[in-house]
């Protein structure tokens, strides 16, 4: 009778099959253990709240025309300032656009304030164009190309800006040699003749 005697597993076989079966254990364990995350977004805001501020004029000019001899003639005369300048702001923040225009009164004499001094005279502006005086990113207000303004309080148009224009802070300068004061002969006496400019701003195109 023949007997087969089976050989028992060797003990480094025994731990390495130990081994293998706590790492299949751990990976099962992972996955059934881990957590899923997905992707997540919520929506915010940003918000900023602007109150209206106001429509000014910064700044218009008075005209200086010096000290003259009389003329038997026609006589154009320069103002002396070295630069004049009209500056406007609007930070009403509503597009609404404005209108600019200016009046003179007649002349008065020093001497004589009866005397119906330089009828007839007026002042001849070629304005220039508008340029910001901050980064602007709108449209620029117009100026007309020329204004004959009569020493009788009728009101001329300056500069306007339509809507959706003139917005922030412009300014136009006007140098000496586009505005001049005409003079008409025999109209002239002698002492400080003097007129008022009115500048009017209309918070409307």
């Amino acid at each position: 009778m023949i007997k087969i005697k089976s050989k028992p597993n060797s003990k480094k076989q025994i731990k390495k099959a130990v081994i293998i079966s706590a790492m299949i254990l751990a990976v099962m364990s992972m996955s059934v253990m881990q957590p899923f995350y997905a992707d997540s977004t919520e929506d915010a805001t940003a918000t900023i709240e602007f109150t209206g501020g106001g429509i000014t004029m910064i700044s218009v000019p008075s005209f200086h025309f010096g000290v003259q001899s009389i003329s038997a003639a026609v006589t154009e005369y320069n103002p002396t300032n070295t630069m004049a300048s009209i500056e406007i702001s609007d930070l009403r923040g509503k597009m609404l656009g404005w209108n600019l225009t200016v009046s003179l009164s007649p002349f008065k004499n020093s001497i004589d304030a009866e005397l119906e001094t330089l009828k007839g005279a007026y002042i001849d502006i070629t304005p220039s164009a508008f340029t910001p005086v901050s980064d602007e990113p709108g449209e620029a207000p117009t100026a007309v190309s020329n204004i004959q303004i009569t020493a009788d309080n009728t009101e001329f148009s300056v500069a306007s800006a339509g809507q959706y224009t003139g917005k922030g802070n412009w300014q136009m300068n006007l140098a000496p040699a586009n505005v001049k004061l005409v003079v008409l002969p025999g109209s002239a006496y002698i002492g400080n003749n003097t007129a008022d400019l009115t500048w009017t701003l209309q918070a409307a195109p």
